[in-house]
Protein backbone atom coordinates (compact mmCIF):
# COMPACT_ATOMS: atom_id res chain seq x y z
CA UNK A 1 0.00 0.00 0.00
CA UNK A 2 1.42 3.49 -0.51
CA UNK A 3 1.96 4.87 2.63
CA UNK A 4 3.33 8.48 1.82
CA UNK A 5 3.57 10.37 -1.74
CA UNK A 6 4.72 13.79 -2.23
CA UNK A 7 3.19 14.87 -5.49
CA UNK A 8 5.85 17.44 -6.15
CA UNK A 9 8.39 15.25 -6.50
CA UNK A 10 6.64 12.45 -7.61
CA UNK A 11 7.87 10.33 -4.83
CA UNK A 12 5.70 6.91 -4.01
CA UNK A 13 7.10 5.49 -0.86
CA UNK A 14 5.41 1.73 0.40
CA UNK A 15 5.05 -0.64 2.67
CA UNK A 16 5.12 -4.06 1.99
CA UNK A 17 3.70 -6.66 4.58
CA UNK A 18 3.92 -10.44 4.56
CA UNK A 19 1.19 -10.76 2.08
CA UNK A 20 3.34 -9.23 -1.02
CA UNK A 21 5.59 -12.18 -1.11
CA UNK A 22 2.71 -13.96 -2.65
CA UNK A 23 3.01 -14.21 -6.27
CA UNK A 24 -0.26 -12.73 -7.34
CA UNK A 25 0.20 -9.93 -4.88
CA UNK A 26 4.16 -9.08 -6.53
CA UNK A 27 2.66 -9.50 -9.95
CA UNK A 28 0.06 -6.65 -8.67
CA UNK A 29 2.93 -4.29 -6.97
CA UNK A 30 5.08 -4.87 -10.16
CA UNK A 31 2.21 -3.27 -12.39
CA UNK A 32 1.22 -0.45 -10.43
CA UNK A 33 4.99 0.11 -9.84
CA UNK A 34 5.14 0.29 -13.54
CA UNK A 35 1.87 2.41 -14.17
CA UNK A 36 3.74 5.26 -11.42
CA UNK A 37 7.24 4.94 -13.45
CA UNK A 38 5.43 5.57 -16.80
CA UNK A 39 3.91 8.86 -15.16
CA UNK A 40 7.57 10.00 -14.07
CA UNK A 41 7.19 8.46 -10.14
CA UNK A 42 9.96 6.86 -8.14
CA UNK A 43 8.57 3.78 -6.27
CA UNK A 44 10.26 3.19 -3.16
CA UNK A 45 9.33 -0.17 -1.68
CA UNK A 46 10.64 -0.94 1.84
CA UNK A 47 9.22 -4.36 3.91
CA UNK A 48 7.71 -4.66 7.25
CA UNK A 49 10.86 -6.00 8.06
CA UNK A 50 12.94 -3.07 6.93
CA UNK A 51 11.09 -0.73 8.59
CA UNK A 52 10.78 -2.13 12.12
CA UNK A 53 14.58 -3.52 12.02
CA UNK A 54 16.43 -0.99 10.30
CA UNK A 55 14.16 2.29 10.37
CA UNK A 56 17.33 4.28 10.28
CA UNK A 57 18.56 2.81 6.99
CA UNK A 58 15.06 2.99 5.69
CA UNK A 59 15.09 7.28 6.61
CA UNK A 60 18.40 7.49 5.10
CA UNK A 61 17.85 5.87 1.81
CA UNK A 62 14.34 8.20 1.39
CA UNK A 63 16.70 11.10 2.42
CA UNK A 64 18.90 10.48 -0.41
CA UNK A 65 16.52 9.88 -2.75
CA UNK A 66 14.61 13.29 -1.79
CA UNK A 67 17.90 14.97 -2.29
CA UNK A 68 18.38 13.70 -5.84
CA UNK A 69 14.70 13.84 -7.09
CA UNK A 70 15.07 17.82 -6.25
CA UNK A 71 18.26 18.47 -7.20
CA UNK A 72 17.20 17.00 -10.95
CA UNK A 73 13.92 18.81 -10.54
CA UNK A 74 16.14 21.59 -10.13
CA UNK A 75 18.56 21.30 -12.85
CA UNK A 76 15.39 20.76 -15.30
CA UNK A 77 14.38 23.68 -14.05
CA UNK A 78 17.69 25.55 -14.96
CA UNK A 79 17.86 24.57 -18.23
CA UNK A 80 14.21 25.12 -18.96
CA UNK A 81 14.95 28.52 -17.85
CA UNK A 82 18.26 28.68 -20.16
CA UNK A 83 15.91 27.80 -22.85
CA UNK A 84 13.44 30.26 -22.33
CA UNK A 85 16.34 33.07 -22.53
CA UNK A 86 17.31 32.09 -26.18
CA UNK A 87 14.06 31.73 -27.50
CA UNK A 88 13.00 33.25 -30.76
CA UNK A 89 9.40 34.29 -29.71
CA UNK A 90 6.69 32.81 -31.05
CA UNK A 91 8.92 29.48 -31.88
CA UNK A 92 8.23 27.62 -28.50
CA UNK A 93 5.00 28.38 -28.26
CA UNK A 94 3.93 26.61 -31.89
CA UNK A 95 6.23 23.87 -29.98
CA UNK A 96 4.30 23.42 -27.29
CA UNK A 97 0.88 23.49 -28.87
CA UNK A 98 2.21 20.46 -31.25
CA UNK A 99 3.40 18.50 -28.38
CA UNK A 100 0.38 19.51 -26.73
CA UNK A 101 -2.11 18.44 -29.38
CA UNK A 102 0.17 15.04 -29.51
CA UNK A 103 -0.39 14.20 -26.18
CA UNK A 104 -4.14 15.15 -26.76
CA UNK A 105 -3.59 12.87 -29.82
CA UNK A 106 -2.31 10.04 -26.92
CA UNK A 107 -5.30 9.73 -24.81
CA UNK A 108 -4.34 13.07 -22.20
CA UNK A 109 -7.45 14.90 -23.09
CA UNK A 110 -6.35 17.48 -20.95
CA UNK A 111 -3.16 18.16 -22.16
CA UNK A 112 -2.53 22.09 -23.17
CA UNK A 113 0.67 23.78 -23.09
CA UNK A 114 1.89 25.65 -19.44
CA UNK A 115 0.47 29.27 -19.62
CA UNK A 116 3.35 30.12 -17.21
CA UNK A 117 5.85 29.19 -19.50
CA UNK A 118 3.99 30.64 -22.68
CA UNK A 119 3.88 33.59 -20.13
CA UNK A 120 7.73 33.50 -20.12
CA UNK A 121 8.50 33.63 -24.13
CA UNK A 122 5.48 36.59 -24.98
CA UNK A 123 8.11 39.04 -23.35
Amino acid sequence: MIVFFAVELKLSIELDGGDHEDKAQKFSDNNKDLDLMSLGWTVLRYTNEEVFSFIEMVLNDIRGYIQRLREIKSLIKKKLNTFLEFNIPGVFEGTSNAIASLLRNAGDKKAQPDEGIMANTKQ
